[in-house]
């Protein structure tokens, strides 16, 4: 039951990070695009053969704003939430040790705040971040095999 609201309080703000992050970072992207967009078409009365047409500024804004969105949304919200997430998972490991040794051992923490407690005196605030860097190759993998199958799927 002492992992049951770390959890539910997990899941729920990596749903607020992401589509928080989500917008924020179309409303950016949206925005250079509209200037890229006006750049491009004054370049095309200025100039005889155009660098850029619009439609294939368009198509290429579109990718590039999808591919930095789906980048930087799992990013941003492993970032933010890694911490309560080590939390969460030392509380669901605690009672691991004992099943496997079929000796009955007390909890180690008795919840949320004495787990996070004692990994800040024990390692300092690196030690909420602790495998983080695994993380973030298993994300840029799978995205990298996503977008590679997006790309082979769509290809004309």
């Amino acid at each position: 039951m002492t992992v049951l609201l770390p959890v539910l309080l997990h899941r729920s703000l990596a749903y607020v990070v992401d589509e928080f992050v989500s917008n924020t970072m179309r409303h950016l992207l949206a925005t250079r695009t509209a200037k890229q967009h006006k750049r491009a078409r004054s370049k095309e009365f200025t100039l005889s053969v155009p660098s850029f047409t619009h439609a294939n500024l368009t198509a290429s804004s579109h990718f590039s704003t999808s591919l930095a969105v789906s980048l930087m949304r799992p990013l941003w919200s492993q970032l933010l939430l890694y911490p309560l997430e080590f939390v969460c998972t030392r509380l669901l490991v605690q009672g691991s040790s004992a099943l496997a040794d079929g000796i009955p051992r007390p909890p180690v923490y008795t919840g949320l705040v004495d787990c996070a407690l004692s990994i800040y005196e024990d390692d300092g605030i690196w030690g909420f971040y602790r495998g983080f860097g695994a993380v973030v190759c298993q994300t840029a993998i799978t995205l990298g095999i996503v977008r590679g199958a997006q790309r082979l799927i769509l290809k004309d």
